[in-house]
């Protein structure tokens, strides 16, 4: 008798799980909740045309891959697509995205270079092995030059300038200060570069918290086609930074077999990496202090180059980077080019 109520107790409860399972799933797609979208597809295409120019990394989430690669000239595409744009808005399917893929490639012809210690190129022939002292630049994509040759990048530039530096760029597009600042102690630890230089951003902040947002979005379409992990940085309630081991968005947040799994999985991550974002600022100005710091040690000088920060954050972030002190040179977007000739060497 009490084996049957407990069968009965156990279906009552397995079925009534499964009824949930399934309104669950049916009440989400009919709401519109749409998973992390499969992007293989598209990715597959993409890399036809984009090169992966980075692999995964245990240390700093993923690190530029050596190789010579040919990518986009954006800069010319966009005036071939203004050109094409009547006939592309008149076409469908799979006539559309034929002309579309033939621009891309027509347009494939930029060189990028990443070296064997996964530094973009900053020289050309007659240049290389440049003697004396070195200067080292990190950063993100700006600094790296995503969407550039290597001619075209600013270190590339002043390589050209600084004919007593040879400069070295280490920047890897979609670092943050705290990955930066990885990359410095790294490349002290191996030579003594008299200068260090570091392109700010202010979307960096979000990435050295490991914001619930980025990390979904760094992962949402990784150019290698994998999974994308990033390093953080937390303070603690004594006001000390910890260091983090690079994070992923979770896998059952990703599928899309079962939306409710998803579904969950999401909002479990939503609260685990809740309030990471009210700790940005402290986070990367302590960051700062700690890349200031080591220069220091070194007999090394370091500044930050802003490269971007939204107009109304300005005086803030100028503020908070003069309190540090730091050293500093704003290259705003509208400028740079002006600007990038009176750094203070």
């Amino acid at each position: 008798m009490k084996r049957k109520a407990l069968l009965q107790n156990l279906a009552l409860v397995g079925g009534s799980l499964l009824l949930f399972f399934m309104l669950g799933e049916v009440g989400l797609r009919i709401g519109g909740y749409n998973p992390m979208p499969d992007v293989s597809e598209v990715l597959k295409e993409y890399r036809n045309v984009e090169p992966a120019v980075n692999e995964p990394d245990s240390k700093y989430g993923w690190v530029n891959k050596p190789g010579h690669y040919s990518t986009i000239d954006y800069g010319a595409l966009g005036p071939a697509l203004q050109k094409q744009a009547p006939l592309l808005m008149g076409m469908e399917g799979n006539a559309r995205k034929q002309l579309m893929m033939s621009l891309l490639l027509g347009h494939r012809n930029q060189s990028l270079t990443i070296r064997p210690d996964r530094s973009r190129n900053t020289t050309d022939q007659v240049n290389e092995g440049k003697p004396g002292a070195s200067a080292l630049i990190i950063g993100g994509s700006y600094t790296f030059g995503l969407g550039l040759p290597d001619h075209s990048t600013y270190p590339y530039i002043l390589n050209g300038i600084w004919k007593d530096l040879a400069v070295r760029n280490f920047a890897s597009s979609g670092y943050g200060t705290y990955q930066s600042l990885l990359r410095m102690e790294e490349e002290f630890s191996k030579s003594n570069p008299s200068v260090v230089i570091y392109g700010y951003i202010y979307n960096h902040e979000l990435r050295n918290v490991g914001s619930y947002g980025h990390i979904v979005a760094m992962n949402l379409l990784p150019r290698s086609g994998q999974t994308v992990s990033v390093p953080f940085v937390s303070v603690t309630k004594a006001g000390i930074l910890r260091r983090h081991q690079p994070e992923t968005y979770p896998y059952l947040a990703r599928n899309r077999i079962s939306y409710l799994l998803a579904f969950i999985a999401d909002r479990i991550y939503r609260i685990h990496a809740y309030g990471r974002d009210k700790e940005k600022a402290e986070v990367t100005d302590q960051l700062l202090r700690r890349m200031k710091s080591l220069a220091e040690r070194k007999d090394a000088r370091f500044m930050v180059v802003i490269l971007s920060v939204p107009d109304q954050l300005r005086n803030q972030v100028q503020n908070r980077l003069s309190r540090i002190p730091v050293e500093t040179v704003d290259c705003d977007p509208d400028d740079s080019v002006e600007q990038a000739n009176l750094l203070p060497m």
